[in-house]
């Protein structure tokens, strides 16, 4: 196939994201958040917490509040619905090893289904936390 062919044959990107579901595009945004906790990214995290958490929760705050109780290993959105325009909720499975809660002490690996709100604001989806 010649290049013109290849290049005629590919959508423009901003078709693509057109394309693409209310439930694929917070999906991205739970992904993202979630490589963020992985990679201990903690201002990839708080970048994405509601406008309203972040006026009133300072970043140092925020490295605090989430300090990892294991080592994360990986994070993979499993589903998302979108039970109103502007709330979705998605499921996502965390793996992590050596869990230490000052109650419980888990080592080895391990994984458990979180959720995980999401809420449109201004256009944009962010991740909710009370």
């Amino acid at each position: 196939m010649s290049k013109a062919a290849e290049t005629v044959a590919e959508p423009p990107a901003e078709a693509v994201e057109k394309t693409k579901t209310v439930e694929e595009l917070v999906a991205e945004r739970v992904q993202a958040y979630w490589n963020a906790v992985v990679a201990e990214d903690y201002r990839g995290t708080y970048d994405l917490m509601t406008p309203g958490y972040r006026q009133r929760t300072r970043y140092e705050r925020h490295v605090v509040r989430t300090q990892p109780i294991a080592r994360f290993i990986s994070a993979s959105v499993l589903k998302v619905e979108c039970q109103q325009e502007d709330r979705c909720s998605a499921e996502v499975r965390l793996t992590y090893r050596d869990l230490d809660t000052g109650r419980t002490v888990i080592k080895g690996e391990s994984s458990s289904i979180v959720p995980d709100t999401w809420v449109r604001l201004d256009g944009q989806w962010w991740r909710y936390q009370i």
